[in-house]
């Protein structure tokens, strides 16, 4: 979330931080808006939200969710340890 546009609990947090905190915060925030303008990807995401997608299509018969997790799992390999069970 944006500087420019912050809830209360954002702001309220800012303010509790130690000065070197605060410095590594807003470093982290212009760093973030500055890649959305620049239109690059931030990564991360949640790794589950396509499994939990992949697993609500196999519900309604629309694919195979073992076919499914193998071409995540294929999209990006270390994403194996946490699709499928040691």
């Amino acid at each position: 979330m944006s500087i420019k546009i912050i809830n209360l609990n954002k702001l309220l947090r800012l303010c509790m931080l130690q000065e070197n905190g605060l410095i590594a915060e807003l470093r982290t925030d212009l760093r973030t808006e500055r890649n959305k303008k620049l239109g690059k990807k931030t990564g991360g995401g949640h790794f589950q939200y396509p499994w939990w997608t992949a697993a609500k299509d196999h519900t309604i018969g629309a694919s195979d969710l073992e076919e499914q997790t193998l071409f995540l799992i294929e999209k990006n390999p270390n994403r194996e340890r946490d699709y499928i069970p040691s």
